[in-house]
């Protein structure tokens, strides 16, 4: 249970949340502004086990790293820690009082169901170079996924002045699936710079009902909706 595959995927979603709630096969999580749905799959690393609810990520994660390669149990909402020579409890929270952590997956599961109109790998890489680029232009609030005359790009810039000459950086994309005609979507910068730091496919799904579009990104641990900016 809690195993050291678990406490790194817990540990990449600090930043978009502190308060999870750790469930089998399947958890969900969504920043304090409910505009970062996650779905994470932990049926990869773990049996089936009780969920719980942790208030302070860091705090759980230290507790967990004080002893190595324990054998840890939960009963009472007290989380047991044993290692050979050594014990530790820890406070573990009913998960109804952490709801606002976590997200619908319905909502989540309905919204990767959509048609793909455009697709893209979004890896480690891109990820890294977004996050730097956002660190020297301070000012710049977005992300910019943009198709115009038949090419694709992401570029940084800011929601207010795109079409000006401020500081920014993009990166050309080749797409492995594309029925999209031009587009221009906002991403709120913030959210992306909360990502984990893995490899994804990025899907922009069209749900021609509501005439909306909506962002997926996706692997085998990892599936996040990105809200998109007015």
């Amino acid at each position: 249970m809690i195993t050291k595959q678990t406490q790194g995927i817990l540990k990449s979603l600090l930043p978009i949340n502190k308060s999870f709630v750790v469930s089998y096969p399947k958890m969900t999580i969504t920043d304090e502004y409910r505009s970062l749905p996650g779905l994470i799959d932990l049926s990869h690393f773990e049996e089936e086990f009780k969920e719980f609810g942790i208030y302070d990520g860091g705090n759980f994660l230290d507790a967990l790293g004080l002893i190595e390669d324990a054998e840890i149990t939960i009963k009472d909402n007290i989380m047991h820690i044993k290692g050979p020579n050594e014990t530790s409890e820890f406070c573990v929270s009913d998960p109804s009082v952490l709801e606002d952590s976590v997200a619908n997956e319905k909502v989540i599961t309905s919204t990767e169901a959509i048609a793909s109109i455009l697709e893209f790998e979004f890896n480690e890489g891109i990820i890294k170079k977004i996050k730097k680029a956002s660190g020297v232009f301070k000012t710049l609030d977005a992300l910019y996924l943009v198709k115009e005359n038949g090419k694709v790009f992401l570029k940084i810039g800011s929601k207010n002045n795109f079409k000006s000459s401020e500081n920014s950086y993009s990166v050309g994309i080749e797409p492995t699936l594309d029925e999209a005609g031009d587009l221009e979507l906002a991403i709120p910068l913030e959210n992306i710079l909360k990502l984990p730091e893995t490899d994804y496919t990025m899907m922009v799904k069209y749900n021609t009902e509501r005439d909306a579009y909506r962002i997926v990104m996706k692997n085998e641990v990892y599936t996040f909706i990105l809200s998109l900016m007015k």
